[in-house]
């Protein structure tokens, strides 16, 4: 009897060690996950702010784009209203060439008709 309960304890003991190491191995694995877990979230919240940064990134750019889509209309519409005034001046102009060289041709024509009468008279 005195070998079966020798037997017995190495047994008990035996199991006591095989659980002690299947607790460390498990404390170790859950210490392997926390640390996977706090890693995962970490990269989580870097790209959130990864994110975040390109969200507003966009909306800078697409603000900065569209005022520069107003500022360009309102030079092109200046453009064409300088363009414009500008046509009208020519046209003011080249009338007003035309007129002034209608009038040098009769002026001259009456020039002509002033030295006839005189050389005739």
């Amino acid at each position: 009897e005195r070998n079966r309960y020798d037997e017995l304890a190495e047994g008990k003991a035996a199991a006591e060690r095989a659980t002690e190491e299947l607790r460390a191995t498990l404390n170790e694995r859950d210490a392997r996950l926390d640390a996977a877990q706090s890693a995962l979230e970490q990269r989580d919240a870097m790209l959130e702010d990864v994110e975040a940064s390109r969200t507003s990134a966009v909306a800078e750019l697409e603000a900065t784009v569209g005022k520069e889509r107003v500022a360009q209309a309102q030079r092109d519409d200046e453009t064409q209203r300088t363009v414009g005034k500008l046509h009208g001046e020519v046209s003011a102009a080249n009338e007003l060439v035309f007129t002034l060289k209608s009038e040098r041709t009769m002026l001259a024509e009456a020039q002509d008709e002033r030295l006839a009468e005189l050389r005739d008279s």
